[in-house]
């Protein structure tokens, strides 16, 4: 998903030019995405039962659902690295 690479891109691009300013902006949005990771976990555990029944036509992968949220959201925290 690139997710890994994005703030290196970012500071890589800004790095360029040799613009300080840009260079320390990706470390202070960092937060953000976080926040929206740990919003989308939650809603689909919440919801998972609902997801399951659009999505498979009954409630029986609810519980897969729910732990594969949970992967996702530890791998995309794992791939952040500290920013």
């Amino acid at each position: 998903m690139g997710i890994n690479s994005s703030g290196v891109r970012q500071i890589a691009e800004a790095a360029g030019p040799g613009d300080k300013m840009r260079i320390a902006q990706p470390e202070r949005g960092s937060e953000e995405p976080r926040s929206c990771w740990t919003l989308g976990a939650a809603l689909l555990i919440l919801f998972s039962r609902q997801v399951s029944g659009l999505t498979f036509g009954g409630t029986e992968h609810a519980a897969a659902l729910s732990l594969l949220s949970i992967a996702v959201f530890l791998t995309l925290v794992s791939g952040a690295k500290g920013r």
